[in-house]
């Protein structure tokens, strides 16, 4: 699990910035091209699996221990049909 969270929080590091900085540069991206559909997938997937991820961390840190599993599956079913949602939309 440490080498999914650390691979996604590596690429989110290195996309996220540079998506901001072209689109600040004036550059917009239309998904008609498939690498752009590709891309826009992994931007926005790595970001919430990351985001999740820490939230779930977070209350595993705060010793709250059942809450965590618990919200690790909501996490995880909210993440699934996001990307679901997402993958159909896209």
């Amino acid at each position: 699990m440490w080498l999914l969270f650390s691979s996604s929080a590596t690429l989110s590091a290195v996309i996220l910035p540079a998506h901001f900085l072209a689109t600040q540069q004036g550059f917009t991206l239309t998904p008609n091209f498939w690498l752009i559909k590709i891309y826009l997938f992994l931007l926005i997937g790595t970001t919430l699996f990351h985001g999740f991820y820490r939230l779930k961390t977070l209350f595993f840190d705060l010793t709250l221990i059942r809450t965590a599993q618990i919200m690790g599956w909501i996490f995880s079913g909210f993440f699934i049909m996001l990307m679901s949602i997402l993958l159909v939309k896209i």
